[in-house]
């Protein structure tokens, strides 16, 4: 009794593994998915030959089988407790308790549940937009702008790995996660994700503005309520991960000029055709970890499909780039410099849809990787002023204009 208790802490129901519905799991994923490493596993016919005993249609599933069997004992057992006693039940699958939460591991915990590179990489968007914007720069805007933004960051990641617990352990890239090794509770990840989202959206709404604290709210409910859900339903998952990539600069230049302009909106459309040569060519090195837990991406469903919106959309940022000097957003040496550096990324996504093999997919996406922080420090280089007057004006006239500004909106 004490035992099934313990379980029940420590894995709720929603992340509970049973050989049923792992099996349903991978049948559903191998018969509904064609992906192109399939024929190599299975062959032509889907099938291994040779297993004695085992029916045709089974056994296309026993490798499969095994081998999340085998991933999900190992994430059961916590790795780094190896002086904790494990227990064995009369199914023969070992479990080790829950090892204490200590104030020591806090940090690295909190870290790991708020993704903390993926959320400085955003948080240097958002930051980006803020600098780009039109306007005089206030440093105490630009701090709590950036402060509340990573808490809205940080509370989208949670409540994902808190809803995506029993997926992770089927995949070998996440399944040494914080709440798939149990070094902390569910409980505590979604305590975690309520309140530094609550926190975030608080600091934005009464330290820069009602809008800014809107786009936070709207970020978090579409990566953790729709993003993370639709990874498992359509690949229309991958639009909607792209808007929730494109609103952070958005944030940024919002708390500058306490608005939408175009010049916001063309950021958030750079962010968003830059989210699928990035993430596609991610997902083509992990389409058998995502086919495993039963993620429906374009590089498991359709990998054909997975290149050319690679490709698609590394073009789109050609003329995206054109378009800022004519909003008077950057001077036209940014659209001379851009070109140089979207053309790189484009040729890159050429090369992964006319070969799309791990090489061409591992160079596309480390390319993206620098093509980012390029196109946003080409941004910030070639900003435009709002007028050429403000650039005669005493930094401390152009504060107090801003300030005047606010307080009349």
């Amino acid at each position: 009794m004490s035992l099934h208790l313990g379980r029940l802490l420590v894995c709720p129901p929603r992340a509970r593994f049973s050989s049923l519905s792992t099996i349903r799991q991978v049948k559903f994923s191998t018969l509904h998915s064609r992906y192109a490493f399939s024929r190599t596993l299975f062959g032509q016919k889907g099938c291994i030959q040779g297993i004695p005993g085992v029916r045709t249609r089974e056994r296309a599933f026993l490798p499969c089988i095994t081998e999340i069997r085998s991933t999900v004992l190992h994430s059961t057992i916590p790795q780094e407790e190896e002086n904790t006693p494990v227990i064995a039940d009369k199914a023969g699958v070992r479990w080790k308790p829950m090892p204490e939460l200590t104030l020591a591991k806090l940090p690295q915990v909190y870290k790991e549940l708020s993704k903390a590179k993926l959320a400085a990489l955003v948080a240097l968007t958002t930051m980006c937009g803020y600098a780009v914007a039109p306007e005089a720069v206030n440093l105490t805007t630009m701090f709590w702008t950036t402060i509340g933004t990573t808490l809205c960051i940080s509370s989208a990641n949670a409540f994902n790995q808190w809803v995506e617990i029993p997926y992770d352990a089927q995949m070998s890239r996440t399944r040494n996660r914080v709440l798939v090794r149990h070094a902390a509770s569910p409980l505590h990840a979604f305590a975690f994700g309520s309140v530094t989202g609550l926190s975030g959206i608080s600091m934005l709404a009464f330290g820069v503005s009602p809008l800014v604290a809107a786009l936070g709210a709207a970020n978090i409910v579409l990566y953790s309520a729709i993003y993370t859900p639709l990874k498992r339903i359509s690949i229309a998952n991958t639009w909607v991960g792209a808007i929730v990539g494109g609103i952070p600069p958005m944030m940024g230049w919002a708390a500058c000029t306490n608005g939408l302009e175009p010049g916001a909106w063309l950021l958030g459309f750079i962010l968003y055709a830059w989210q699928f040569p990035h993430f596609n060519s991610l997902s083509w090195n992990l389409r058998a970890d995502y086919s495993k837990a039963g993620f429906r991406m374009m590089a498991v469903t359709d990998p054909a499909l997975n290149a050319r919106v690679s490709l698609r959309y590394s073009l789109a940022l050609l003329p995206l780039s054109c378009i800022a000097p004519m909003l008077d957003v950057t001077t036209w040496w940014f659209a001379a410099d851009s070109f140089v550096v979207n053309a790189i990324l484009a040729h890159g996504a050429w090369r992964f849809w006319r070969h799309s093999d791990e090489k061409t997919a591992r160079k596309l996406f480390f390319g993206s990787l620098i093509h980012l922080p390029l196109i946003l420090a080409l941004l910030m280089i070639h900003k435009k002023s709002k007028n050429e007057e403000q650039k005669k004006l005493p930094y401390a006239e152009l504060k107090n204009a801003q300030i005047i500004k606010r307080e009349l909106s």
